[in-house]
């Protein structure tokens, strides 16, 4: 199964996942980023007032970029 990196990034960020995951397809390494996503606006370990310009950026095992998920701001 492809291997696929997730690193939160805030436009100037170097990726941060060193080990990955692997997935059977791109569409579920999609759907795990949403839901990493969703889980970091989530936690109070990251704090942030504005999520603009943060996303997660996915990659494939020879580094390339696989995708990027931006960051929702959800409405109070």
């Amino acid at each position: 199964m492809p291997r696929f990196f997730f690193s939160l990034v805030s436009g100037s960020g170097e990726p941060q996942d060193l080990d990955g995951q692997e997935f059977a397809s791109t569409s579920e390494a999609c759907a795990e980023a949403h839901r990493i996503a969703a889980d970091a606006m989530d936690t109070s370990e990251i704090v942030s007032p504005d999520w603009v310009g943060w996303a997660v950026e996915v990659q494939d095992a020879a580094g390339g970029s696989a995708m990027w998920v931006p960051f929702v701001q959800r409405k109070q």
